[in-house]
């Protein structure tokens, strides 16, 4: 019937999560999307991928137009960036100011998401310490500040 229910267990408490077919748009980021490399996808520490117009750029970029929400913490949006500098595979992460699970509005996070996954201008993804595995695929991710309903700073 197009609906099914989760149950979980946070805390130690149960939690049941229903969820049903939207008639809302569907992005599918990860159509043209693929990994270099099939094994293990380095992390953003193991060579240098931060975006190449830089942090202040992004905030200005992705909090234009940005809907507001009533809301303080963090949006974590969290992808791969190949070795062909394309995204996908991306994930969320939402917590409030004292970093505990939160949600935020549909409008903002679809908003931020569309807005990162659009990116386009990154260093390449090869790392060549000799310490490290040579990757071709890092997992990077961009932490959107909230301060007010508006996005205010971002790391790393």
């Amino acid at each position: 019937n197009n609906r099914f229910s989760l149950r979980h267990f946070p805390d130690n408490n149960a939690l049941i999560e229903k969820f049903e077919l939207s008639n809302e748009p569907h992005h599918d980021y990860s159509i043209a999307y693929r990994n270099c490399f099939d094994g293990y996808v380095g992390e953003y520490y193991h060579t240098d991928v931060t975006y190449q117009k830089g942090n202040e750029f992004l905030i200005k970029k992705v909090g234009q137009d940005a809907p507001l929400d009533k809301s303080n913490g963090y949006i974590v949006i969290h992808y791969n960036v190949n070795c062909e500098g394309k995204m996908g595979r991306p994930g969320l992460q939402m917590m409030d100011s004292e970093y505990r699970d939160t949600t935020y509005s549909l409008d903002l996070v679809k908003h931020i998401m569309s807005q990162v996954m659009k990116l386009k201008e990154w260093p390449s993804t090869k790392s060549e310490g000799q310490h490290y595995i040579n990757y071709r695929d890092i997992h990077g991710f961009l932490m959107f500040k909230i301060e007010n309903g508006k996005i205010t700073d971002l790391c790393p």
